[in-house]
């Protein structure tokens, strides 16, 4: 819900187009990714309709989901105890000192 409103607040302000692409979210969870994009199993009716937006958000394709390494999750810094090194580089790049990671297309 907070990319949606993120989006159309950029739309508001003219700094995102209308018809813009997908947003690209990178996800390091593979059970999360397949519930996203509508590939779990019929034993996950205990997931509340709340999380199906995504899912939603997947099949109108203004988002997409990619899956992207765990060493590489720079949104780690915000929810993780990381070691020294990997806290630097995370910083550098969310304060744009240094270039994101680049997945693999």
């Amino acid at each position: 819900r907070h990319l949606q409103h993120v989006t159309e607040l950029l739309k508001e302000l003219s700094i995102m187009e209308e018809q813009s692409p997908p947003i690209t979210v990178y996800c390091d969870n593979q059970a999360a990714i397949k519930c996203a994009e509508g590939r779990m199993s019929n034993d996950n009716y205990h997931i509340k309709r709340r999380f199906h937006i995504v899912r939603e958000q997947v099949e109108d394709q203004a988002v997409t989901i990619k899956d992207l390494r765990t060493d590489l999750m720079v949104a780690d810094i915000m929810t993780k105890p990381l070691d020294k090194k990997k806290n630097r580089t995370f910083t550098d790049i969310m304060l744009g000192h240094a270039e994101p990671f680049h997945p693999p297309k």
